[in-house]
């Protein structure tokens, strides 16, 4: 009976520990480099999208990279939140920040918010969340 106990804690641990690392094949065009072309943040604010970067690159186990003046400011994580066919939230999650990378307000950094694609082509996406307490954020994104 103790056997079983215990079998069934770490079974149970090793399920919720269990995350996806990658996209499913509805969202693998996300991988690629993206260039920021708009960022609304705050209640109100409209910033200059080359303040978030020059490109922002998505590799294939979920990891991302901030490029500007073709030197890496930011990179880290993707973790997903949830996925299906018609939707999906995710956050970055950054594990290195360049000391020089200096975001007007950093609010506006992809890495301070939980998102969801919002809308997409293949050459575009615009992701964003619902308002929070510092406001609405979304950024809009074309493929380089």
């Amino acid at each position: 009976m103790k056997r079983i106990f215990i079998l069934s804690i770490f079974s149970l641990f090793f399920l919720s520990c269990e995350k996806e690392d990658s996209f499913n094949t509805d969202y693998n065009f996300l991988y690629g480099d993206w260039v920021p072309k708009q960022v609304d943040a705050g209640m109100s604010f409209n910033a200059d999208p080359k303040l978030l970067g020059d490109i922002i690159q998505i590799t294939e186990k979920c990891s991302y990279k901030v490029i500007t003046d073709n030197k890496i400011v930011e990179e880290g994580n993707i973790d997903i939140i949830s996925q299906s066919v018609d939707k999906l939230t995710f956050a970055f999650k950054s594990k290195k920040v360049d000391s020089g990378y200096s975001v007007s307000a950093s609010m506006i950094r992809i890495s301070s918010h939980t998102l969801g694609l919002i809308k997409y082509t293949n050459d575009s996406i615009a992701l964003g969340n619902n308002a929070t307490d510092w406001g609405y954020y979304q950024v809009k994104l074309s493929r380089k």
